[in-house]
């Protein structure tokens, strides 16, 4: 049985991402004609055409797209399998500190690949507030950090992903209350000041329902209809609604983006659990439901 050859999969995928077949072989240290040769090849073990001319470029025909898609798996699952072998043996500590919502919602899955994938390596977890994940990082008891920030807060900070704010509401919720009552976190927290900074612009009056220092607490009071939070969709529970923008004549909320920032001497592992966190975080919420 033959079979495809994983290194002119990746001429093959080169070429899709760079948008032509000189600089996929100049990617790769090939000449072009050893790169055309590597396509000819494939078409001829596919037995059908894989890509087309499209003016001055060759783009994938829709049998070459399927085998796209296939040839990205393949690429992918031999990386993770060379990054397994090579890093099964690494010893030592990685303390890794990341906010609730996050590690509830898709960090299960993340961690879960990388202790497959560093076996002998001691994982700390710390879930907790920004403020505190980030004087942990600055006395370096953690390593690497994952939380919620503007764009551009931070110094050496590294945005990951960008979310929308938005007002979070009791399932039963038919009008908004006046006064607003808000749950929102006891102390400094962007949340907190982008729903009362909001509402302050708009004139529209609230008071604090419920403080806590505990978003299980902020969660558990929006279920039960005490008031309204301001998050994002990650994390939400299923007693809880994210409103549409503009529902209920609320005002609208900046976005928030997701930020990485590693320690300078981080154990060289730190550099596999940041790509984790950047190719698989898989935290694209379900939208907005209708009010």
């Amino acid at each position: 049985m033959e079979l495809f050859d994983l290194d002119v999969l990746r001429t093959f995928v080169l070429l899709d991402e760079l948008g032509s077949l000189a600089r996929a072989a100049e990617a790769q240290r090939r000449t072009l004609s050893a790169a055309s040769l590597q396509l000819a090849r494939l078409e001829a073990q596919a037995g059908r055409p894989l890509l087309r001319k499209s003016g001055r470029r060759l783009v994938p025909t829709p049998e070459g797209r399927a085998l796209l898609h296939q040839a990205r798996r393949l690429l992918e699952l031999n990386r993770q399998a060379f990054e397994t072998l090579r890093t099964a043996s690494v010893r030592g500590r990685l303390a890794f500190g990341l906010p609730q919502d996050v590690a509830e919602a898709s960090m299960p899955r993340v961690l879960a690949a990388f202790a497959r994938t560093h076996p002998q390596l001691e994982l700390d977890i710390r879930v907790d507030r920004r403020t505190r994940l980030l004087e942990a990082f600055s006395g370096g008891l953690l390593d690497v950090i994952l939380f919620w920030a503007p764009e551009k807060s931070l110094p050496g900070a590294e945005p990951v992903a960008r979310f929308p704010m938005a007002w979070q509401a009791p399932l039963a919720l038919k009008k908004a209350p006046v006064p607003l009552p808000l749950i929102v976190f006891d102390g400094n927290c962007f949340f907190r000041s982008a729903a009362e900074s909001s509402l302050k612009k708009a004139r529209l009056p609230y008071r604090l329902a419920l403080l806590s220092d505990n978003l299980s607490a902020i969660w558990s009071g929006v279920e039960a209809g005490l008031g309204l939070t301001v998050r994002t969709d990650v994390g939400r529970k299923n007693g809880v609604r994210t409103l549409r923008p503009g529902a209920f004549g609320l005002p609208s909320l900046p976005d928030i983006g997701l930020h990485l920032k590693t320690r300078a001497k981080a154990p060289a592992a730190a550099a596999a659990l940041v790509r984790l966190l950047k190719e698989g975080q898989g935290l694209q919420g379900p939208g907005f439901p209708e009010p």
